[in-house]
């Protein structure tokens, strides 16, 4: 039975959902799929859901631009070795930085491909792992040019390596807005 890749995806949006929810906020309610997860995003329409997840609740400090990917294939690391700047994960990511741009949010792309890890890609965070002491997870780094770094982990490492509350303060501090700021 073929497998419908927009239930598929919407699915590990809830999924994701939850589990950064648990992570940052402690409950699994605070954040959810976004309604306009799946639409094109223009600067008129759902400004305050940038991004595939959203909060609840306007209160909710939450900086982030999150795009997720779950692929069959395609969408593995290799794919950034092999391909670079020309693979799906940068063009991708590249996308996301866009749209994160327009609101202020620091973006994260989260990805999955069939039997692998989600995967966590963003910029900025090496320096919140040198800054905020020793991190308890490992980061790969990948060179396209040289302002052109992007990071790479599992997301399982990022949220067992780091407390949820301490990246959402280091990212306040760091003036990036919130939701529907």
């Amino acid at each position: 039975m073929p497998i419908n890749s927009k239930s598929k995806g919407s699915a590990y949006e809830r999924v994701t959902a939850r589990q950064l929810s648990q992570w940052l906020y402690g409950n699994t309610t605070s954040l959810y799929r976004s309604r306009a997860s799946g639409a094109l995003f223009t600067k008129s329409s759902f400004v305050s859901e940038v991004g595939d997840i959203s909060p609840i609740k306007t209160s909710v400090y939450f900086p982030f631009c999150i795009e997720c990917k779950n692929r069959e294939t395609g969408c593995g690391i290799d794919s950034l070795l092999i391909k670079g700047d020309k693979s799906e994960l940068y063009k991708w990511f590249s996308r996301n930085e866009a749209d994160a741009a327009t609101a202020n949010l620091f973006p994260l792309l989260i990805f999955k491909q069939n039997y692998a890890p989600t995967m966590v890609l963003f910029r900025q965070l090496g320096k919140f792992a040198t800054e905020s002491g020793p991190s308890k997870f490992s980061l790969s780094a990948f060179r396209f040019s040289e302002e052109d770094v992007i990071y790479l982990a599992k997301l399982s490492d990022l949220i067992e390596g780091v407390k949820g509350g301490v990246l959402l303060n280091y990212l306040k501090v760091k003036g990036y807005k919130a939701h529907g700021e």
